[in-house]
């Protein structure tokens, strides 16, 4: 029979397989490790670099962030934690990430450097000096540059033949409605109006029509959305329900972990997650209307007060837009679904320039779609850069 080995002996194999390139054999090791263990640092940091090897980067980074929840401000595991990210096309978390770790340690020149370049692919002045990368670092700064060249906002408008305005605002301002055609099952119809001053920009241009299916009912005025599984909706915004909904508050979502803390607002109340089969019907706060947005993988950035409905599918996160003295609430989302948000004015979708950043008001700040990093470093400006669109309100 095979003798049973111990746990340290289990991590003293597994780290020797990794070092010396056998990773299907360190994989088997750590797993006989923490079948013993489960949850020890040490072999949850092991597997960690063993899945970063195996391509596994969505696992790699569940494993970071809890090993993070264990060791807070561990500047190595942000770096780690920030370059699963960017793996992933996240430029926004990973660029937070890493920066986070270059402040903590100043003195890792190699995640310094990696910083600067990424910093410099955003267009962002660098601050430091470059020294050489490793090789997988180099590999992951081309697939940073790769998200940034092929991937910026992927939604498509849905644009009306008009004549173009001899006056044009600058960026794209978009003032929708949506009509539901008539019959049994009411579907959106969209009518949207915009302005340009480069018709290229269209193709960045992140969409304010909403599709999430052949029976919701859509307006700036209401919507009535048909749940069957999950829906999170502002409890003071709710009209009325009917069937079989449960009705229970929502926590907030942190490097995928649930908190305790409710996401609620003076205004719009508690988010809630309807769950079930029926039918939920929303209003708008006074002298506010609903926007909508339709995600096709994406990422999409909205400040967390904005944010009045969103599919239960999709994946989301609470987080933050950090400055010197304050921070701004945020909630991301991804994957393919609809999220509905509301606002007293228009809303501005201006795309960003290649290889340059703007420089935008906080108060007007709605959020971001797209491969973004924002930076809060002034009390009343926001620094934006990369593929996307930033989104402003009037």
């Amino acid at each position: 029979m095979t003798p049973d080995v111990t746990f340290d002996q289990l991590l003293l194999d597994a780290t020797e397989l990794y070092v010396a390139g056998n990773i299907v054999g360190a994989r088997t090791r750590i797993d006989k490790a923490l079948a013993r263990h489960p949850g020890e640092p040490r072999a949850l940091s092991l597997l960690a670099n063993i899945l970063v090897a195996q391509r596994d980067h969505a696992s790699a980074t569940a494993i970071f962030k809890q090993l993070l929840m264990q060791f807070p401000g561990e500047p190595a595991l942000h770096f780690k934690l920030g370059c699963e990210y960017f793996a992933q096309g996240d430029i926004h978390l990973g660029y937070a990430e890493v920066e986070q770790a270059v402040l903590s340690d100043p003195s890792n020149q190699e995640a310094v450097s990696f910083y600067q370049q990424v910093r410099r692919m955003l267009g962002l002045p660098m601050i430091g000096n470059v020294v050489d990368l490793s090789p997988e670092l180099n590999e992951l700064l081309s697939s940073v540059r790769s998200v940034l060249a092929t991937h910026p906002a992927t939604q498509t408008p849905v644009l009306n033949e008009e004549p173009e305005p001899e006056h044009v605002d600058e960026g794209m301002m978009i003032d929708e409605d949506m009509t539901p055609m008539p019959g049994s099952e009411l579907t959106p119809s969209p009518v949207s109006r915009v302005t340009q001053r480069d018709s290229r920009a269209t193709d960045r241009l992140c969409v304010l029509d909403i599709h999430p299916g052949p029976h919701l009912v859509f307006t700036p005025e209401c919507v009535k959305i048909p749940v069957n599984g999950s829906w999170f909706v502002r409890e003071k915004l709710v009209l009325c329900w009917h069937m079989g909904l449960s009705i229970v508050p929502a926590q907030e979502r942190f490097r995928g972990q649930a908190g305790d803390r409710k996401i609620t607002s003076e205004v719009t109340g508690d988010l809630v997650e309807c769950q079930g089969r029926g039918v939920v019907s929303l209003v708008p706060t006074e002298k506010c209307m609903f926007m909508g947005f339709n995600l096709e993988d994406s990422p999409l950035y909205i400040m967390e007060e904005r944010v009045v409905a969103f599919a239960g599918e999709l994946k989301w996160e609470n987080g933050w837009l950090r400055g010197e003295s304050h921070k701004v609430p945020l909630i991301s989302f991804r994957g393919r679904g609809s999220v509905i948000i509301q606002l007293p004015g228009r809303l501005y979708s201006v795309p960003l320039p290649e290889e340059e950043y703007l420089i935008a008001s906080i108060d007007r700040l709605v959020g971001w779609d797209g491969y973004v990093v924002a930076q809060y470093s002034h009390s009343s400006f926001i620094q934006v850069a990369g593929s996307g669109s930033l989104l402003l309100q009037s």
